[in-house]
C-alpha cells in the first residue's frame, strides 16, 4: 500500500492548501536513514522537496483532516469520513464561519432516527442521527466564539414550553445574546412513537399547538424587565417586584403560571426563525418569526412565496421589514463554470441507487419511475 505525506503551503491568494502525496513521487527526498529500515515505512528521517508537482486530485478538501508525517491512504480516508462527528470539527467550523463574518451558524435537528428503510438509511449520513443535541452543542460553542449567531432547531410538538424557555434563555445568556430558535413542528411519525403517541399528530393539531407554544415561550421570556434585578445592597432588595410579569397562561394545550426563573438576556430574547412552507407555517411565521428559511426550485416559486409571506405581515400588525426571508442555496465552487459543473456531476454520481429511491419515495408522483 502506498505511503502518503502531508504537504501544506499558502498560494498567492493567501489561501492555505494541503495535499497528500505518495512518498514514491519524484521530487520527494528522504535523508538521514538512521534506523536502517527505511523512512518510507517508519517516518523517521528528514524530508526535502525538489521541483515537486502537486496534482489536483492530491489536494485534501477538508482542513480538518490531520495527517502524521507518514499516513497510509486507508488511514487518510478513515480520518476524512470522521469529519463532522467530533466536537473539534464543529469548533473548527464555528471559528471559520466567524472569521469569515457569517451572521450565524444553524443546526437542524429531529427527535427520531429515520429507519423505515434501514438499507437506504445505512448508506447515508442524514438519517436523523446527529452527533449532538443542538442546544448542548451551541452552549459549548458559545464559550469559544464571540460574535456569530447560534441558531438551533427545536420542535414544539413534543416539548414543554417552560423548560424549553429556560434552555434557550440560558443559551442566549451564555452567548451574550446570540441565540436563535428555529421553530418547527414534527411531522415524522417515527418521532411521535418516541413520545407516547400511537400515530403521527395531525398537521392542524401540530400547528395549533405550535401557535400556543410560541405565545407561552415568548411570554415567559418577557417575565422580567431588562432592569428588574437591581441587586441593591443598601435596601437589601434583589429585584424590583414592579418589573416582574407573571404569565398566568391558560390555553387549550398549556397552563403555565410563570414567571420564568431566568433573567432576560442582553438581546431580550432569542431570535425566532421559522421554515414552514405550508399555509399554517406561513401564518405562524408572519405572526412570530424574524427570519424564515426558504428553499424553492424555481425563481417563480420563490417570488410567489416571498409575496405571500410578506403580504400576511400587515394583518399581524407588522411591517414588511420585520421579517427577513433567507433563500437556501447549494453552492458548488470551481475555477470555471465547467469545473463547477464537473464537480457537481461527480457529487451526484456518489448518490447510491437505494438512497436516491428513498429520497423520492416520500414524494408521491403521477410519473412512473420505470
Amino acid at each position: 500500500m502506498p505511503i502518503y505525506i502531508q504537504v501544506s503551503w499558502e498560494n498567492p491568494h493567501g489561501e492555505r492548501l494541503t495535499a497528500a502525496i505518495p512518498t514514491e513521487r519524484a521530487g520527494i527526498v528522504i535523508e538521514d536513514d538512521w534506523d536502517g529500515i527505511g523512512q518510507r515505512q517508519t517516518g523517521s528521517g528528514t524530508v526535502t522537496f525538489k521541483d515537486l508537482e502537486i496534482l489536483d486530485e492530491e489536494l485534501i478538501s477538508s482542513p480538518q483532516v490531520s495527517l502524521t508525517p507518514y499516513t497510509s491512504l486507508t488511514s487518510l480516508l478513515q480520518q476524512s469520513v470522521q469529519v463532522g462527528t467530533d466536537f473539534e470539527n464543529y469548533l473548527e467550523l464555528a471559528k471559520l464561519a466567524e472569521a469569515a463574518k457569517f451572521d450565524a451558524i444553524f443546526f437542524a435537528d429531529g427527535v427520531a432516527a429515520r429507519l423505515k428503510d434501514v438499507e437506504a438509511a445505512s448508506r447515508k449520513a442524514h438519517s436523523g442521527v446527529y452527533p449532538f443535541e443542538p442546544i448542548t452543542l451551541l452552549s459549548a460553542l458559545s464559550s469559544v466564539t464571540r460574535n456569530i449567531g447560534l441558531i438551533a432547531t427545536a420542535s414544539t410538538s413534543f416539548s414543554d414550553p417552560y423548560n424549553f424557555a429556560r434552555q434557550f434563555g440560558s443559551l442566549d445568556r451564555l452567548s451574550g445574546g446570540r441565540a436563535g430558535w428555529n421553530l418547527v413542528t414534527s411531522s415524522d411519525p417515527e418521532a411521535a412513537y418516541n413520545f407516547g403517541h400511537e400515530a403521527q399528530i395531525l398537521h392542524a393539531d401540530r400547528y395549533d399547538r405550535a401557535e400556543e407554544f410560541a405565545d407561552v415561550v415568548l411570554g415567559l421570556w418577557d417575565s422580567w424587565d431588562d432592569d428588574a434585578f437591581i441587586r441593591d445592597r443598601e435596601s437589601g432588595r434583589y429585584f424590583d417586584p414592579e418589573r416582574l410579569h407573571r404569565l398566568d397562561h391558560k390555553g387549550r394545550h398549556f397552563k403555565v403560571r410563570g414567571p420564568l426563573n431566568i433573567p432576560r438576556s442582553p438581546q431580550g430574547r432569542p431570535v425566532l426563525v421559522q421554515a414552514g412552507a405550508s399555509g399554517s407555517g406561513k401564518e405562524l411565521a408572519a405572526r412570530t418569526a424574524e427570519a424564515i428559511f426558504a428553499a424553492h426550485i424555481t425563481l417563480d416559486e420563490a417570488k410567489a412565496f416571498y409575496a405571500d409571506v410578506k403580504g400576511k405581515l400587515g394583518a399581524c400588525g407588522r411591517s414588511a421589514d420585520d421579517l427577513k426571508i433567507l433563500p437556501g442555496i447549494f453552492p458548488v465552487v470551481g475555477r470555471s463554470e465547467a469545473e463547477a459543473q464537473e464537480k457537481f456531476e461527480a457529487l451526484q454520481e456518489l448518490i447510491q441507487p437505494q438512497v436516491g429511491l428513498n429520497l423520492l419515495s416520500p414524494r408521491p408522483s403521477k410519473r412512473s419511475l420505470t
